[in-house]
């Protein structure tokens, strides 16, 4: 009876215990299993709405809608009619621009960089362009940043970092796509090939609050992006691999040819030598001072035609020409200028041109304007320097208005 009564509670206490482990085993795999799954706030392209998607996939959650980015239009429309007032309400050129559709609204939807940096400060956040010198350390590395919005013509996407991992939150993707923290930079490098202007976002982001009811709010696996993700990525590598190695057969082979052309080139300079040796020999009635008077007047003369062309090259100093107007692309902008007797005038630039090109170009349509004259931005008043400072530096990008002035 002792013995049955220990056994009985052995297993009692056996049978505990694997109850126990069970429930440890499902509950721990269970949690895994979560964990591997997350909420992100991803609104999908609606129309031309990508700068409202944009702005509430950075913010995760509905903050803006397109009237209220129309009423942010509407004020820097205000603000800039108020300038232009400053020339009188009776001068051309206020009645051109009162003529004229909103430069910070466009009938697609689109909406201008600085409505969309008006909507972020409203949320205590600002936006800066990578390429300013301010962002150099977040242009080396940019994980030093949380977040990203990009432009390209009428088109915004962002980029922002949720529970330690980055996220692709472009409005024309079905879901959210994982970006690693070593694909992040190549990423950002492959944007600004295509014409993107990458803006850095600062500031303290609200912390997402998960709507499972909202369908914008995507379920999406980590894990399942990181292996779809490593699977392409494997593939770039191969094709790079594979491109690479038909760079270096290539190298090799045009390395082969100028080796073999430099050894005809010595094999000839050789044989000019011994030719002229035989042919000093031979002579002996020519004396060896004369033969050098001649070489040093032979190179005299050389040095003396060599100083002659360098001198005819140094006036040859032309003002800089302004370089034909590019096609309409990716990585051109539209600048709109407002002139001072009421005219304006419009150009497209590449988005790398710098702020002399502007000058150039008036200066060549408009010689009246001589030399003293400056141009600025509209809201705020802000003169541009006359620096080699890129357009898309300013932010002058995908399309700008400014004003000139004498």
């Amino acid at each position: 009876l002792c013995w049955y009564n220990r056994s009985l509670s052995c297993f009692s206490n056996s049978s505990a215990f694997c109850l126990g482990f069970f429930f440890f085993f499902f509950f721990h795999q269970n949690e895994t299993r979560m964990s591997e799954f997350q909420y992100i706030y991803h609104e999908k392209q609606d129309a031309g709405l990508c700068a409202v998607h944009t702005l509430n996939s950075l913010l995760q959650g509905q903050y803006f809608n397109e009237i209220d980015l129309a009423d942010i239009a509407k004020e820097f429309d205000e603000a800039e009619r108020q300038v232009m007032m400053e020339m009188g309400s009776e001068d051309p050129a206020f009645l051109k621009f009162m003529a004229e559709d909103s430069g910070n609204l466009a009938d697609d939807g689109n909406y201008s960089v600085q409505v969309i940096q008006k909507a972020l400060t409203i949320w205590g956040l600002n936006s800066e362009p990578i390429t300013n010198p301010e962002m150099n350390s977040v242009k080396n590395n940019p994980l030093l940043s949380d977040s990203f919005i990009c432009n390209m013509q009428s088109h915004w996407l962002a980029i922002r970092k949720l529970n330690g991992e980055y996220w692709n939150l472009n409005s024309l993707l079905a879901e959210p796509q994982w970006l690693s923290s070593f694909y992040l930079s190549a990423f950002l490098d492959t944007l600004t090939a295509k014409g993107y202007t990458i803006f850095v976002v600062t500031g303290n982001l609200p912390n997402p609050v998960p709507n499972t009811s909202d369908k914008n709010w995507k379920r999406v696996n980590l894990k399942g992006n990181q292996q779809s993700k490593r699977v392409d990525r494997e593939q770039d590598d191969l094709e790079e691999a594979i491109r690479a190695s038909l760079a270096d057969s290539h190298l090799n082979k045009v390395s082969r040819i100028e080796k073999t052309q430099e050894e005809l080139d010595e094999d000839e300079e050789l044989a000019e030598a011994l030719a002229l040796s035989r042919q000093s020999q031979s002579n002996q009635s020519v004396p060896v001072e004369k033969i050098e008077r001649k070489v040093e007047t032979d190179e005299e003369d050389e040095e003396l035609a060599a100083a002659i062309a360098l001198s005819n090259q140094i006036p040859a100093k032309e003002e800089r020409k302004l370089e034909s107007e590019p096609e309409k692309g990716e990585d051109t902008t539209e600048i709109l200028f407002n002139l001072p007797d009421g005219s304006r005038l419009s150009r497209r630039f590449m988005r790398s041109a710098k702020v002399d090109d502007l000058y150039l170009f008036l200066k060549g349509e408009r010689s009246e304007l001589g030399t003293s004259f400056s141009i600025r931005t509209a809201v705020p008043p802000t003169s541009l320097p006359k620096d080699s400072v890129t357009l898309n530096q300013l932010g002058l990008v995908p399309n700008a208005k400014l004003i000139v002035q004498k």
